[in-house]
């Protein structure tokens, strides 16, 4: 009994939580991950960012993951807005 109580205590139990606000790093955090959660972002700025989301998107593929959205005031739903460059 002791020998069962060392070996379930000395197990990691706890819960790891990575929160990523810039796409790349999200994306390059992806495959040491078991798990992800992606919040759809409203609005990307110019072309580098909508390509960053774009790679996030496609590497999400390779993990369990559950895919959010922001919530709105709207009817209608989100909408992902990309502001052009400049």
């Amino acid at each position: 009994m002791e020998e069962l109580a060392a070996s379930l205590t000395s197990a990691h139990c706890g819960t790891d939580l990575v929160v990523h606000i810039e796409l790349d790093r999200f994306t390059a955090a992806l495959p040491a991950l078991h798990r992800a959660v992606f919040v759809e972002p409203v609005v990307l700025y110019g072309s580098r960012e909508w390509e960053s989301y774009m790679r996030a998107k496609a590497a999400l593929a390779g993990v369990p993951h559950t895919v959010l959205r922001m919530p709105t005031n709207s009817s209608g739903g989100v909408r992902l807005h990309v502001i052009d460059d400049l």
